[in-house]
């Protein structure tokens, strides 16, 4: 996927889907929003879509509309927030769709960024109550991910 030497994924991003009508997700949005850097070039690029795509790396999950979705703009691409971000691969965890050890890690480095960013704590993170369990399931990974 990254044969064409980009040297950010923001860059591989806005190349390979910049003018579509998507938001970045899951690892992608991680990758996005600095909370786990690489994912984008270790094989997958995540979006929410209208509708599928052909590009066999990118995870298309089809949605009839993006009401509901929390974005944020990062330069000029559309991602889900650090909460929608966090609780949609919390909600999606014991389901985790291709590459179940590559989304393990970047949601425990990302939780675990996002920990180290904010003083050692998860302070300012809106965990949906449904997502708790796999929330604090993971929370001690992420906390001790750098400390291995």
């Amino acid at each position: 996927m990254n044969d064409k030497g980009f040297i950010m994924s923001r860059d591989l991003l806005q190349h390979e889907l910049g003018d579509s009508d998507v938001i970045f997700c899951h690892g992608s949005a991680l990758d996005l929003l600095g909370l786990y850097t690489a994912y984008t070039f270790l094989g997958r690029i995540d979006v929410y879509a209208k509708e599928a795509g052909t590009k066999p790396y990118i995870n298309y999950r089809v949605m009839t509309d993006f009401s509901g979705i929390d974005t944020v703009q990062v330069g000029s691409l559309t991602c889900t927030s650090i909460n929608q971000t966090f609780n949609d691969m919390l909600s999606s965890y014991d389901t985790l769709e291709s590459d179940l050890l590559l989304d393990d890690e970047a949601l425990a480095k990302g939780l675990s960024n996002y920990y180290h960013k904010h003083g050692e704590t998860f302070e300012g993170l809106s965990i949906d109550p449904a997502n708790a369990g796999h929330f604090e399931k993971i929370k001690p990974w992420a906390i001790e991910f750098y400390d291995k």
